[in-house]
């Protein structure tokens, strides 16, 4: 439910938005996003998929030879080695160029910039 919330305050505040859906893969998403003339990609993640699926945008992406700017949100978490619980990614994310946002108000600010 927190991508339709995002998706509907997004659109409330003028942006035109595409909702890829739930459980998408990081080829489909760059797929759609180029699909439809996309740069900006807006990615909700949780159950501890942040870090790996960023990286994994982010070499893909390199691959293409393209350039997105990636906004990431929801439960910015990974289990990293070494450790038994998951670890809070979100500077992880920032270091890898990834616009990590925590919160909804921290993506619309981040985003009007």
């Amino acid at each position: 439910y927190g991508a339709l919330v995002v998706d509907g305050v997004l659109a409330g505040l003028g942006a035109q938005t595409v909702n890829g859906g739930v459980g998408v893969s990081t080829v489909e998403v760059l797929d759609l996003a180029d699909e439809e003339g996309i740069d900006i990609l807006c990615i909700s993640v949780h159950n501890g998929q942040a870090l790996d699926y960023g990286k994994q945008l982010l070499q893909l992406a390199k691959d293409r030879n393209k350039n997105y700017d990636i906004y990431m949100g929801g439960k910015l978490n990974a289990i990293l080695p070494g450790h038994s619980e998951p670890s809070d990614v979100t500077g992880m994310l920032k270091d890898l160029g990834i616009k990590a946002c925590p919160t909804l108000k921290e993506t619309v600010y981040s985003l009007a910039k």
